[in-house]
């Protein structure tokens, strides 16, 4: 996810074609030390996780993987995750380093910002900016305003959607080792109320600041009919928790979310060969 985010940034950049060595290298290296962190809050929660119905079959959580290979797993692709960040330039390591030490702390014993109430969410959304900011630096080693709207605009977007389509599946865990989520702290209609404000957050923000920011008549159109459709299977879960329900409809969001992005790459292209754009 994070990788794909890096990505999204240096194709906005690029007008759909970036620099291919420095976006090759911001790919690779947000996706080693994504792996690493996350292998690490794996490493971690690992006894929470035991007695999540999906998350017990995870590598080190079913020990196929030793806990010891996973530390050294760890350390080792972050090493080489920073390690290719240095080589593009010193601002893309900084950013690198931020969003690793950001999402290291978040799951290290003692600091555990996941524990923190609101805080994890907010974490989980400024990952999203936080990578295209590093996708910016690599291919134009400055802030690139587009590029990094792409990550504002889904950072916000899964801050809203993370409680009900995220965290509402782990409150058993969360409850007994008192990890205190936005899942735990509202209830499902104003969590799925939540889904509802962020599809009209896409709907607003991005016909009033294409235009601005550069991108085609092709992103908020698209966008708005895109977003009807999903709002229209919110209903559906709108009453109580159904499990099966609600995988539906986060499937529906991870499509939607995808299909908003390649359209932020797609709207950034020079399409003026085409006579409606």
């Amino acid at each position: 996810m994070w990788s794909w985010v890096a990505l999204i940034s240096c194709m906005v950049y690029g007008r759909g074609f970036p620099p291919v060595q420095s976006t090759l290298l911001a790919v690779l290296s947000t996706a080693c030390i994504a792996i690493s962190v996350y292998t690490y809050n794996d490493l971690i929660d690992r006894d929470m996780d035991s007695l999540n119905s999906v998350k017990k079959n995870r590598p080190i959580v079913s020990g196929i993987v030793s806990p010891e290979f996973a530390e050294k797993f760890v350390y080792v692709m972050a090493i080489i995750g920073l390690g290719m960040a240095l080589s593009i330039n010193i601002s893309t390591f900084i950013s690198s380093l931020t969003f690793f030490t950001l999402f290291f702390i978040y799951s290290l014993p003692g600091i555990r910002l996941k524990k923190v109430f609101f805080v994890r969410e907010v974490i989980i959304g400024l990952g999203f900016p936080l990578c295209s900011i590093i996708g910016s630096l690599a291919v134009s080693g400055t802030l690139h305003l587009p590029s990094i709207f792409t990550g504002v605009l889904c950072g916000v977007f899964v801050f809203l959607i993370e409680p009900g389509l995220s965290s509402s599946f782990d409150v058993k865990e969360d409850e007994i080792y008192e990890v205190k989520t936005l899942a735990r702290a509202l209830s499902w209609k104003r969590q799925v109320q939540w889904l509802g404000i962020a599809v009209l957050f896409m709907m607003t923000v991005t016909p009033l600041t294409y235009q601005r920011l550069g991108f085609s008549t092709l992103l908020p159109i698209v966008v708005v009919a895109l977003s009807l459709f999903t709002l229209n299977n919110i209903f559906s879960i709108y009453g109580s928790f159904e499990q099966a329900k609600v995988l539906k409809v986060r499937k529906i969001f991870k499509i939607y979310i995808f299909a908003v992005q390649f359209l932020l790459i797609i709207s950034s292209m020079d399409l003026s060969f085409l006579p409606f754009f």
